[in-house]
Formats: C-alpha cells, structure tokens, sequence
C-alpha cells in the first residue's frame, strides 16, 4: 500500500503535527515563541507535508508588497526529508502555495 502524504496549512489547529518532524526538513529547531509569531503574522503562509503522523516536507512564502505594482507571493524556504525526495513532495508544497496566491 502507498504511503499517503498530506498537506496542510500550517495554523494554530494544525501547529501540534510539528511536534515530530523528520530530519532535514527545516535548518534548525522550532522554537515555540517564533512559531506563535511567526503564526500571528499576516501575509504569511506555511504548507507542511505529512505522511503517517510525521511531517516529512514544508514550504514557507509570503505575500511581496510592491508600491508599483501588484503585489505577489515569494516563497522563502522549501525542505523535503531526504528518504521523501524525487516523489513530487516539494512540486505538491509549491502548488499548494501557488493556489494560495491565486487566491
């Protein structure tokens, strides 16, 4: 059976799934204080990828304000965990985000 992978907004709801997250997906350690900001910030998106209760990938991106034109979304930061690599995981995160900034 194929493993199943999900996505999902990161929010206040969704915040306890990073609670184990695989190695090589983010630089460095959560910290809960940056993360409740981080959380309190708008304009502001994170889309983590799932499989079983492990979250395996995450994109970060934000809506670039401009004063000259329309503004649009800039994505920051991209991990996958390594065995999760080459199987559209990341392409997943990024269209995630693309929609998000469709709407």
């Amino acid at each position: 059976m194929p493993e199943v992978i999900t996505a999902y907004r990161l929010t206040r709801d969704t915040a306890g799934l990073l609670e184990n997250i695989a190695e090589g997906v983010f630089d460095k350690e959560i910290h809960a204080q940056r993360l409740a900001t981080y959380l309190e910030l708008p304009g502001h998106l994170m889309i983590i990828a799932v499989c079983g209760k492990q979250v395996i990938g995450q994109v970060a991106a934000y809506v670039h304000s401009h004063l000259d034109e329309a503004s649009d979304v800039y994505i920051d930061n991209l991990g996958v965990a390594p065995p999760f690599q080459r199987r559209s995981v990341a392409r997943r995160l990024v269209d995630e985000v693309f929609a998000w900034g469709k709407r």
